[in-house]
């Protein structure tokens, strides 16, 4: 089997940078390696150099695409697209475990405010304060992954921290509230955000789950 040279394997990398402005060596690694095997075998059945690097790009063209998915808009959908697929798998245990959580605080708002209230304020400042966490500890960028999921990170940080300071002002100014008729509705769209607080504590936990098993594969 006919084997690409140095200047050859460059020369499809450089063409990837400039074509599909792949810029993270990681990534760029990945489709690189599978580009490469099927330039060698398409030459090995007796195809130019130039003729087989057209033709395995003309069949890769969707592949390598930006992906439509704002999250990942930059990244190939040949990469992203697993990407996506462990979001969905992390989505769905998120509002599984979310559910029973937000059942017993509803359970909880159906006898007293108060203590839902309490209660949306405790687990807003934990998701707030594990968010941190996290985001402190993923101080070593691994690869393009792990950039997108430290974004998902931050997000629940501002998220967690924004309902946990209206969930605090509502606790401490109910009466101000209720005086200007205005309680119901900064109720609702307190319980609303507060109900989201246990998915997303969740969500994240499965999240940098992916990124400890990253090191792990790069310890192996």
């Amino acid at each position: 089997m006919k084997t690409l040279s140095t200047n050859q394997i460059q020369h499809i990398e450089e063409f990837l940078i400039s074509q599909y402005n792949i810029k993270y060596q990681d990534t760029r690694d990945e489709v690189l390696d599978h580009l490469a095997c099927e330039v060698e075998e398409l030459m090995s059945e007796g195809y130019g150099y130039e003729e087989a690097v057209k033709t395995v790009f003309l069949n890769w063209k969707e592949l390598l695409k930006t992906d439509s998915y704002y999250f990942y808009k930059n990244t190939p959908h040949f990469i992203s697209k697993n990407w996506i697929e462990q979001d969905s798998k992390i989505k769905s245990q998120s509002i599984l475990i979310g559910i029973v959580v937000m059942t017993l605080q509803l359970t909880t708002l159906l006898h007293s405010d108060n203590a839902f209230l309490l209660i949306s304020i405790l687990l807003s400042t934990l998701t707030t304060s594990i968010a941190i966490i996290l985001n402190q500890s993923i101080n070593e960028i691994l690869n393009e992954h792990s950039i997108y999921l430290k974004k998902k990170i931050q997000k629940v940080i501002s998220f967690s921290a924004v309902i946990n300071i209206l969930t605090t002002c509502m606790f401490l100014f109910q009466s101000q509230l209720i005086a200007g008729d205005i309680y119901a509705f900064t109720q609702g769209f307190v319980v609303g955000g507060a109900l989201f607080i246990p998915f997303s504590l969740t969500w994240i936990l499965l999240t940098y789950k992916i990124y400890i098993n990253q090191l792990k594969k790069l310890s192996l």
